[in-house]
């Protein structure tokens, strides 16, 4: 059975924030996801926050992969492959949203509230499982 590819924006209430989230068979499929028109407010988004010439095509070796401007660490997007559900799968999404959790706490600076970092990493994987199951 396929399983469906996601692609679109998570908002994130504790922080104010919103990304976008992708789930993937092939991370090329970015590209072809914001040329549709159903997404525009999606592109607009990722090339105010990434520039117009973001790099997708090397990217397909990866699991997952979070996308973030270099200059001030502010998370834009998180992308996971769109793989069979199982432990392989939860592991990549534990480690991506450890990553995207650590750019909010330096672009949001609360670098040094753990127990904040573990509750937001906490809600952020339970809410993408929800999405993507």
């Amino acid at each position: 059975m396929k399983r469906k590819e996601v692609f679109g924006f998570l908002n994130i209430p504790l922080l104010r924030h919103d990304i976008v989230l992708c789930c993937l068979d092939d991370f090329n499929n970015i590209v072809i996801h914001l040329n549709k028109k159903k997404n525009k407010e999606i592109s607009d988004f990722l090339r105010k926050h990434l520039g117009n010439n973001f790099e997708t095509n090397e990217l397909n070796h990866l699991d997952g992969v979070v996308f973030y401007q270099k200059k001030n660490n502010y998370p834009v997007m998180l992308c996971i492959k769109n793989i069979k559900r199982g432990w392989d799968f939860y592991e990549t999404l534990i480690h991506e949203t450890h990553h995207l959790v650590e750019k909010f706490a330096n672009y949001c600076n609360f670098q040094n509230e753990t127990e904040f970092k573990a509750r937001l990493q906490e809600y952020l994987f339970r809410t993408i499982r929800k999405i993507i199951k």
